[in-house]
């Protein structure tokens, strides 16, 4: 707007409304500014715009004053790169504008992710599938005013996908556990490196596919970790928690007394320790029981030796026997 030197009329310098913003910024109704009607009018240019509205009668004049801040952010995606290893972060922003005049910027990364920066327009993302994608942005600027963007061409993910299991994932102590490599690649890029930590600080890396297998020393939960790499540099691990049990069970049992009468029944109590136990019993004469806490009469004078066998969840075997029991009238 400009007053001329009379102080009697305003003037206003319009332009066309551009291709990106039709509905133009304000219209004039009989003469006066107005923020509705037609057709409707557009500054000439972005920036801050000191606005005076002057008016007089035959005997008062008065001055309004306001500012309109004009906001023609026009800006393009940048990437840091078109091809990135799945599971790796990447970067997007929209370069060419001043932060300072927008509010917030919607990402849509073509995977289903959603993500709105608030104040600015850069963000970070970490693709999780392989393929390609097109990334999409809406910036709107603190008028409200919202611009769509799209990268100029899809980005492509890469990598393997790790994973792998164990038709036996247990063992007795110092016994082995067989692995099965199931990793997938990308359909482009062949495995060439397969890292495996066992959980028992011992790590093998292979530079070929094989039959992987370890030896465990001790008993315990053990968790695995298989990292493999391809050709073009990709990298996945898979972990998988408390994977392998190794065990080592431990028979034993206390009876209340080792000399006993003949006819009187005996409480054998089972001390035995590991897990899910099965229990087998020889008494030394002939008969067997596998109650976890058998009770036995030994009928016949004698000296015995009952033996306890015990099997737990891994199919691992331990024994225990009683040299000296005697059977004996007083």
């Amino acid at each position: 707007m400009a007053r001329d030197a009379s102080d009697a009329r305003v003037h206003l310098v319009l332009v066309p409304n551009p291709p990106y913003h039709p509905n133009g910024d304000f219209a004039l109704v009989d003469g006066r500014v107005s923020l509705e009607g037609a057709p409707r009018h557009t500054y000439a240019s972005d920036g801050i715009y000191t606005v005076h509205l002057y008016t007089t009668n035959n005997t008062c004049k008065d001055t309004a004053i306001s500012t309109v801040h004009v906001i023609n952010e026009r800006g393009v995606i940048s990437l840091d790169s078109n091809i990135y290893c799945r599971g790796n972060g990447m970067t997007a922003d929209i370069t060419g504008v001043d932060i300072a005049n927008i509010k917030n910027t919607r990402w849509d990364f073509g995977d289903g992710t959603i993500v709105t920066v608030n104040g600015g327009t850069k963000t970070n993302h970490v693709y999780l599938t392989t393929g390609k994608f097109r990334i999409k942005a809406t910036m709107t600027d603190l008028n409200g005013c919202e611009s769509e963007y799209q990268s100029k061409d899809s980005i492509t993910i890469l990598g393997p996908l790790s994973n792998f299991m164990s038709e036996h994932p247990g063992a007795c102590q110092g016994g082995m556990v067989d692995f099965t490599d199931r990793s997938e690649t990308d359909s482009i890029h062949d495995l060439v490196k397969w890292e495996w930590d066992y959980g028992d600080r011992v790590n093998h890396v292979y530079n070929r596919d094989a039959n992987f297998q370890h030896t465990y020393l001790d008993t315990g939960y053990y968790t695995v970790r298989l990292t493999v790499t391809d050709s073009y540099g990709c990298s996945d691990s898979m972990r998988r928690t408390e994977y392998v049990y190794v065990s080592h069970p431990y028979a034993s049992f206390i009876i209340p007394d080792s000399i006993a009468c003949p006819g009187r029944q005996i409480a054998f109590q089972n001390t035995s320790t590991g897990t899910d136990l099965e229990s087998f019993w020889k008494f030394g004469d002939g008969s067997e029981s596998n109650q976890t806490n058998p009770s036995y009469t030994y009928n016949v004078a004698g000296i015995y030796s009952p033996e306890l066998f015990v099997t737990d969840i891994n199919g691992c075997r331990d024994s225990f026997q009683l040299n000296s029991l005697r059977i004996s009238s007083p």
